[in-house]
């Protein structure tokens, strides 16, 4: 919310063939897939969602490669935001796209429109952030528990994905003058079946897309 409205910022999302399932599918979520819940339009009509969806042939962009072209305007005629597992014209849904014809393997989909609602995002790494420096710096617990890691001197968090996370937290402690690794292993976040997920944070449509990588969190 911003003063009490909804914030609202039109976003880019792709669909690609790890989004088909081997098959030709007439409609999708707007995320691409069930494993994450989709920013929903502010409307199912294209002109106030200020919405528009291009088709090229199947490429990923890399640093050292060429520009990739934005590709061709799909008629308005040809989709819609609507539901429609057995084709057009389905149910109206600001949380689905359907095309004619359905999703081709070859081609990579780009849909650009204006998304609103958007949760807070990226609890998982304030989680991974906090765990880190509670083992660098706290001695106990909120429960007066004691810190397994007390005294080190240096914390590395390396969470991969958007998958379980399962963190390996690796620690320097050092006792009696010598540095000795502790190793730790903390399950930090889990993302259940239809959370959002970091890669999935809206982005302008002038932004290049940035692939989802490795990070690492210090503290």
């Amino acid at each position: 919310m911003e003063n009490g409205k909804p914030i609202t910022e039109r976003i880019l999302t792709e669909f690609c063939d790890r989004n088909f399932s081997g098959g030709t599918p007439f409609t999708l979520p707007l995320s691409g897939g069930t494993a994450f819940n989709s920013y929903p339009a502010v409307a199912t009509d294209k002109s106030a969602a200020q919405a528009e969806l291009r088709v090229r042939p199947s490429d990923s962009p890399r640093p050292s490669g060429p520009e990739i072209p934005a590709g061709e305007l799909v008629p308005d005629s040809q989709w819609s935001f609507a539901s429609c597992p057995a084709g057009p014209p389905g149910v109206p849904s600001t949380t689905d796209i359907c095309l004619a014809g359905g999703f081709q393997n070859d081609r990579v989909y780009e849909l650009r429109y204006r998304a609103t609602n958007s949760p807070v995002m990226g609890l998982g790494y304030v989680t991974s952030r906090d765990l880190v420096s509670f083992l660098r710096h706290a001695k106990v617990d909120d429960d007066l528990k004691p810190n397994p890691a007390a005294g080190a001197t240096a914390t590395l968090c390396v969470g991969i994905s958007s998958s379980e996370c399962t963190t390996g937290i690796t620690c320097t402690r050092v006792q009696r003058g010598r540095a000795r690794p502790a190793r730790l292993r903390r399950r930090v976040h889990r993302h259940p079946r239809g959370a959002e997920a970091v890669p999935q944070l809206p982005i302008r449509a002038a932004e290049p897309v940035h692939r989802a990588a490795p990070r690492a969190v210090r503290a």
